[in-house]
């Protein structure tokens, strides 16, 4: 038997962690704004963290420590973690 996927069910699946991304880009570009740099933050140095800080967040996501949460809940709740993390990385480079 073919197994057909639309492009529906593709973008629902990727929709949570497009999500991620982009928070944790604004996380890390929040976090280097922040920092008293007078050239401001770099492309290439706020990219490090932006990684670091959605792969914080996608351990959250696929764990199953919380299996009550499911679906749109699951990829909510990881943003404050995402917060913790960029609130840590300020503070250790502060």
């Amino acid at each position: 038997m073919h197994t057909r996927y639309s492009a529906g069910k593709l973008a629902n699946g990727a929709l949570p962690l497009l999500l991620q991304m982009l928070t944790a880009a604004i996380c890390s570009r929040a976090t280097f704004a922040l920092l008293d740099d007078p050239e401001g933050p770099n492309l290439v140095v706020v990219t490090g963290p932006t990684v670091i800080i959605y792969l914080a967040s996608l351990v959250a996501y696929f764990s199953g420590r919380f299996p009550t949460l499911t679906g749109s809940r699951r990829a909510v709740a990881t943003i404050p973690i995402q917060m913790l993390a960029a609130a840590a990385l300020y503070l250790a480079l502060r």
